[in-house]
């Protein structure tokens, strides 16, 4: 079969005649099931709904002989909306071939769906782990020509990434899709276990955190799980969260919750660097004409020194600066900023 023409394998099928088809007699194979996440959608429901079906369904006879039964290659979507809709029967187109294997059914699916669509996160997903799953150790060239039309970044650590991503709850997949977080921020909630994924999802879907909140989210709870040794559990049960200001506050909205969760965790992740800020603050509020500036936490955790950056909108902000360094109470605070890094 030749997939460079984006076609679905035009040259490698004879088709047979268009027809209309019970549900009950149509069966969708595992490796076709992983280009339909999810399995249908409001609108491809409502478009069947008022004007019908636009193209057939392709079928192929099962190979198990029985009577009547038919595997659905491409068309899985429109399968799902069907019986959601409680259709009794559906055009279909019957492919006359002889029976295929999973390797040619995954290749022709492949093709349908990626010459004219672009694979979700979880569809890619479960490409990625079907494609191991049919052509490692079997056929490299095959597999690496597949694994090259997805576009994928991050080499041999993105497959093993994405078959992780594909092994997560339906209820997590689901919320990654409905607000398009990115490979790399789903992989983090790969590395917790079931009973910590589950418990941290929990917040995440409660207070609807995604993109960069979600991200912090992530970082900072795994960072602190790491460093004291607990589970997210442990973590995220605390009284303060759960029964005090944040969870279950009804005075506040859900942004503040928000803000307010990330801040708690940032405390707890960063004490040292936390105490210091509040100390900077104090001293900073009694002197003029003090730079911006912005402390930068080690990379790996806390450590003994914390960097400090000192930003000027002008020289006249720079000349204010120096003028006030003259000052000796200024340069004692200064002195007492510098001993904090």
């Amino acid at each position: 079969m030749n997939l460079s023409t984006g076609k679905t394998a035009s040259i490698y099928l004879k088709r047979g005649e268009t027809t209309t088809m019970l549900l009950e007699n149509l069966t969708i194979p595992d490796v076709i099931s992983v280009f339909s996440y999810p399995c249908s959608g409001k609108n491809l429901k409502d478009s069947i709904k008022s004007i019908g079906f636009i193209n057939p369904i392709l079928v192929f006879k099962s190979a198990r002989n029985k009577e009547g039964e038919y595997l659905v290659i491409c068309g899985a979507k429109r399968f799902y909306a069907a019986r959601e809709l409680e259709l009794e029967s559906i055009p279909v187109t019957i492919v006359s071939a002889k029976p295929v294997s999973e390797q040619e059914m995954f290749e022709i699916a492949f093709a349908d769906n990626i010459s004219v669509r672009s694979l979700n996160l979880i569809e890619c997903a479960g490409v990625v782990t079907w494609l191991t799953r049919l052509y490692t150790g079997k056929d490299s060239k095959k597999y690496n020509y597949l694994l090259n039309q997805l576009e994928l970044t991050g080499g041999a650590q993105s497959i093993e990434i994405y078959r992780d991503i594909y092994s997560l709850e339906d209820k997590i997949k689901n919320y990654l899709l409905k607000w398009n977080v990115s490979a790399g921020q789903a992989a983090k909630l790969t590395q917790f276990n079931k009973h910590d994924r589950k418990a941290a999802f929990s917040v995440i879907e409660t207070l609807q955190l995604h993109g960069g909140k979600l991200k912090q989210f992530l970082e900072l709870t795994f960072d602190i799980c790491k460093r004291e040794k607990k589970s997210i559990d442990e973590i995220i049960n605390d009284p303060e969260i759960r029964d005090g200001a944040i969870l279950k506050n009804s005075k506040i909205t859900l942004s503040q919750k928000q803000a307010k969760m990330l801040d708690w965790l940032a405390v707890r992740r960063f004490p040292k660097l936390n105490e210091r800020l509040r100390q900077f603050s104090a001293i900073s509020g009694s002197m003029e004409n003090l730079p911006k500036s912005v402390f930068l936490p080690p990379q790996n955790f806390e450590g003994e020194r914390i960097r400090a950056s000192l930003s000027f909108n002008s020289l006249r902000e720079i000349d204010d600066f120096c003028k006030a360094v003259k000052d000796k109470a200024n340069r004692e605070r200064i002195q007492s900023l510098i001993d904090m890094l």
